[in-house]
């Protein structure tokens, strides 16, 4: 309803929207992000005459490092994968580090 209690139909969407952003443009960020994500480090280790053919050892590493980062919270974390939820933030853990060992042998 208008100011005089009259229906309204239409909405002017620059109206609409100029008064929309400004309740919610203080919980808005951008999601710009530079992160090393992922690292891995392999050495083939030389091996003759036995039953091993082969071994490789790996040192592996994911989000270890944030170069820069605008908004609070890690922005690839969401609520949901739906679209209507995604992007959004509601108290999420922190994006976790990761680190790890992969061996690979081949007989």
């Amino acid at each position: 309803v208008d100011a005089n209690g009259n229906t309204v139909s239409t909405i002017d969407p620059n109206k609409w929207y100029s008064v929309a952003s400004q309740t919610v443009s203080e919980y808005i960020y951008s999601a710009t992000v530079i992160r090393l994500r992922e690292v891995s480090l392999g050495y083939q280790i030389p091996i003759k005459n036995t039953f091993v053919k082969k071994m490789n050892l790996a040192i592996t590493g994911r989000n270890l490092i944030y170069f820069y980062k605008k908004a609070p919270s890690d922005a690839e974390i969401t609520i949901s994968s739906g679209n209507g939820l995604s992007g959004l933030d509601s108290f999420n853990q922190p994006a976790l580090r990761n680190l790890g060992i992969n061996l690979n042998v081949t007989f």
